[in-house]
């Protein structure tokens, strides 16, 4: 499958630089089997075969040199994360760790953002990639992928009172070639040296993580939505293909916001038209970004009753152990619906799984449910899931009663 992805995209770059003189070969080559002839037809035709399988033998062999760089450079999970300190003022924001994983926030950031602060956001379009290298090996392994989705980078801070970011367009290739070496190397097959070094690191003369708009890293936005919905708390297990929660537990909704949730009209998925945001609200293109991913992940029904303004948004980090990869956190209050694995989700989803609790205990029931999930999946966690579970927590904690007016509880 690699090398066929890998000749079908070769195939395409050859083809795009050099067009007339592939047409015209082939060309030439239909128009001579259809064409009886005297002997020029013969010099014809031979010349028409040479010149076709030049094209293609050269495909070819960029095709197997291709195959040989991508099969020398693969990444693999380094011992333990890059856990790098942060500058000012992240440094004072709260930590977070669980089984490896590392994130920080700001409790008073996080309230805001329950309290559905106003905050725009201007979209740049222009693709953003890595440099040097780092473009370089993200070319070579692009054409391996499954997919390559184009994704969104928050290209400037947020903090407590901050009224206006910037996004641009990256794609999820641009992120592992960036974020992900805090936690994964790349090595060429017996080389002692990293291939590319973690671009916000040491090598690149970092001893702290940069504020997100003097990063060199994709820093794409990821969204992780946990669902209580009559009474159940949804769950997914996820299986070996996903790249960051192998075979560990995750939220209801768990990866990242999609360039094409920021305009949501635009998208050919049929969701409901009703909900889909017409603003640069960021809030709003979140809310969108996780009920996206609940829906797809959860395998719900569009008939049901459901929409992004049922999540609401209860924090935010910067996740160290990626590089200080920004990452939204939100819970969704739903009734009681169906779910379902797709044809499509079966290849990150192993199956699904439920916690229970009575809505009529209120928020100390959901709180004994969310410490159930921890005691029953010790060490299964996700981390984004550990992360957003502890978040919750703290949105009960300080507005107990709007909480449970909320979810519907008690």
């Amino acid at each position: 499958m690699t090398v066929l992805r890998i000749g079908l995209w070769r195939a395409w770059i050859v083809f795009t630089r050099r067009p007339w003189a592939f047409s015209i070969s082939a060309g030439l080559l239909l128009a001579q089997l259809l064409v009886s002839g005297k002997a020029a037809y013969w010099l014809v035709l031979a010349l028409a075969i040479t010149a076709t399988g030049k094209e293609l033998v050269d495909i070819a062999m960029k095709v197997f040199d291709h195959f040989k760089e991508v099969k020398a450079a693969k990444p693999v999970f380094r011992a333990e994360p890059m856990l790098l300190p942060y500058k000012s003022p992240y440094d004072r924001w709260a930590k977070f760790a669980a089984d490896g994983g590392e994130a920080v926030h700001d409790p008073e950031l996080d309230a805001e953002l329950a309290a559905d602060a106003r905050i725009a956001f201007d979209a740049k379009p222009e693709m953003w990639r890595p440099t040097g290298k780092h473009e370089e090996v993200r070319a070579l392994k692009v054409s391996t992928l499954a997919f390559d989705e184009d994704k969104v980078r928050l290209g400037s801070d947020l903090f407590a009172g901050t009224e206006r970011v910037q996004v641009q367009r990256t794609s999820y290739s641009a992120f592992l070639v960036t974020n992900r070496l805090a936690t994964c190397e790349f090595r060429e097959k017996d080389s002692v040296h990293e291939l590319i070094e973690f671009p916000d690191g040491p090598a690149a003369g970092h001893t702290e993580l940069p504020r997100l708009e003097w990063s060199n890293c994709s820093n794409h936005i990821g969204v992780d939505v946990l669902a209580v919905a009559g009474g159940k708390l949804l769950l997914q297990r996820q299986t070996s293909r996903n790249e960051l929660s192998k075979d560990l537990l995750a939220g209801s909704g768990s990866g990242s916001a999609d360039w094409l949730d920021l305009d949501a009209r635009r998208r050919r998925r049929t969701l409901r038209r009703r909900s889909r945001p017409r603003s640069s609200d960021l809030l709003a293109f979140v809310k969108h970004a996780m009920w996206r991913e609940m829906v797809e992940e959860m395998g719900l029904s569009a008939a049901e009753q459901h929409q992004p303004d049922d999540i609401k948004v209860v924090g935010y980090s910067r996740v160290t152990s990626l590089g200080g990869k920004p990452q939204f956190y939100g819970i969704a209050s739903l009734g009681r619906v169906t779910t379902r694995i797709t044809r499509k989700d079966k290849l990150f989803t192993f199956d699904h799984r439920t916690v229970d609790f009575d809505p009529y205990d209120g928020v100390p029931g959901l709180l004994v449910a969310l410490d159930e999930i921890e005691r029953r999946y010790r060490g299964q966690l996700s981390f984004p899931l550990a992360v957003n579970i502890q978040l919750i927590r703290q949105w009960l904690d300080r507005d107990p009663a709007g909480a449970a007016a909320w979810l519907k509880l008690g």
